[in-house]
């Protein structure tokens, strides 16, 4: 039986999950800037575990054309995504735009690298909050704000998903996020909760992405049993 201590670290492991899952996650696997669709984010590096970039990497649009090169040891967007959303409240200073600003949950706020060259007030780094969790948790699968897709559907809910691979104790944790838009929450999903007693629109949300998420978990499982069976440096003990 887990004692009261261990309970209580599980309850903040779920809180930090519970709270990473209203990060802008797609940021790490779009190149998008949902403030602005016709501008690019450009660093949607795709790394999906850990907060510093082990080697330099190029960005592409979909013409397989380089768009940015990002170098080692840079913040992974994964990281700036979580940092954004645990940090959201404070004022950082940005050197582009000469002031304070507030982070707002945008990863664009949070630097590529550490403001290492700013006076001491003006530094800023990742938070330890930040920097664990993301090398704990590797971020699976990420079902956006389904309100942003083509989608009548999308549209009714706001909706959204994700799918994290706790590295420490080898399961997976789903995290759900709901409305967010008072449109959205309080005139189409509660309406049809009043009228039927369901909130259909949600429900039928989940059902829908019920099946991209076992498949993100068989995929993601057989991807790491392929690179274990490959390291010769694991134990057969070590392979799941």
């Amino acid at each position: 039986m887990a004692t009261s201590r261990e309970l209580i670290q599980k309850f903040r492991d779920m809180a930090d999950c519970a709270d990473a899952a209203y990060a802008m996650l797609h940021y790490v696997y779009e190149s998008i800037d949902s403030a602005n669709p016709k501008k690019e984010w450009e660093e949607a590096d795709k790394i999906t575990l850990g907060y510093k970039l082990e080697a330099d990497i190029e960005i592409k649009d979909k013409n397989d054309k380089i768009i940015r090169k990002i170098t080692k040891d840079s913040n992974t967007a994964y990281a700036r995504a979580i940092e954004a959303r645990f940090c959201q409240d404070l004022k950082i200073y940005s050197p582009n735009d000469n002031k304070y600003i507030e982070i707002n949950n945008d990863p664009k706020n949070i630097q590529s690298k550490d403001d290492e060259d700013n006076k001491d007030d003006k530094k800023y780094t990742l938070s330890l909050r930040t920097q664990n969790f993301v090398e704990r948790y590797e971020l699976v699968h990420h079902i956006p704000d389904i309100a942003s897709l083509d989608t009548l559907l999308a549209f009714l809910t706001g909706y959204s998903a994700t799918l994290f691979y706790d590295t420490d104790n080898k399961n997976y944790i789903l995290a759900f996020r709901g409305s967010e838009e008072i449109f959205q929450d309080m005139v189409i999903a509660d309406a049809f909760l009043a009228l039927t007693g369901r909130a259909i629109t949600q429900i039928e949300a989940m059902n829908d992405f019920a099946t991209d998420i076992f498949q993100a978990i068989i995929a993601h499982h057989q991807k790491s049993s392929n690179i274990n069976l490959n390291n010769p440096n694991l134990e057969s003990k070590d392979i799941a």
